[in-house]
């Protein structure tokens, strides 16, 4: 019986590690809530309060790590732990060109909609006043035009090739440039924490900041799971209003309310 029993042991074992194995060698980017207590914990400690873009599970050297993407100080960084939390390496990613792969999803979509439907036909990676910033170079209508975002999504301008940030682009990019947008990095630490966590591993798409009656009140779009979300947030950190983009249940509440309507009208 004990021989049995051990038998159908060693074999769930195995049946475990083998799914295991699965998870980590397809190196699936995870959300901040599957991660380990002590590798979320230090992947906050080590990028200083900026936020995490994603984490994919690394094995290598007989142990397992996560490498996270994030933002610190303005600069995007790759920060590696191991799985008890101890920092395995952390550096600033490097400047230049890189792949459609390796540009965050928040800037992907950035860079897409400031494009407006153009071909990306190369990305770059650079640095601007400390901070990591996308640049896409982008064919649209005949024209090339610079297109450049943040790491977490936010659009920065879209501009005809060979003008300067001071110049103009032609009015139908103009309408893409959001001077009052804001990065994670710039709002105050309350606020960014409460963005982050209501965030989780979402993304970032927007931040805005909005002074009424002598008050501050920062606006924040995030998209959790493929809904988008707007959330307002006090100075004080103070979560104000969640709301949930629900436009096409709106539009068919509206189309069931005008039939109703018609209905009510002909009796």
């Amino acid at each position: 019986m004990n021989a049995r029993r051990a038998s159908v042991i060693c074999v769930a074992l195995g049946f475990v590690a083998l799914l295991a194995a699965s998870a980590w060698a397809g190196g699936r980017s995870l959300s901040l809530r599957q991660l380990p207590e002590p590798v979320r914990t230090a992947l906050f400690r080590f990028a200083n309060g900026g936020p995490i873009l994603s984490v994919v599970p690394k094995a290598g050297r007989g142990r397992a790590a996560y490498e996270a993407d994030a933002v610190v100080g303005g600069r995007e960084t790759a920060i590696t732990v191991t799985s008890t939390g101890k920092l395995v390496s952390k550096r600033t990613l490097r400047e230049g060109k890189v792949t459609t792969r390796e540009v965050p999803v928040g800037a992907r979509d950035a860079l897409a909609k400031g494009g407006k439907g153009g071909t990306i036909k190369a990305i770059d990676r650079r640095t601007e006043d400390g901070r990591t910033v996308y640049r896409a170079h982008v064919a649209r209508r005949g024209k090339q035009l610079h297109v450049r975002a943040t790491p977490t999504g936010t659009l920065i301008s879209t501009m005809a090739a060979g003008e300067d940030t001071e110049g103009e682009a032609d009015d139908d990019q103009n309408d893409e440039i959001d001077e009052d947008a804001l990065t994670i990095d710039q709002v105050p630490e309350a606020v960014r924490l409460t963005i982050l966590s209501a965030a989780g591993g979402g993304q970032i798409l927007a931040i805005e900041r909005e002074s009424n009656a002598g008050s501050v009140v920062y606006k924040a779009e995030l998209r959790i799971n493929g809904v988008d979300v707007e959330i307002r947030i006090a100075e004080d950190g103070s979560l104000l209003s969640p709301e949930i983009d629900n436009q096409d249940d709106e539009d068919e509440h509206e189309g069931d309310d005008g039939e109703n309507g018609d209905q009510d009208h002909q009796d």
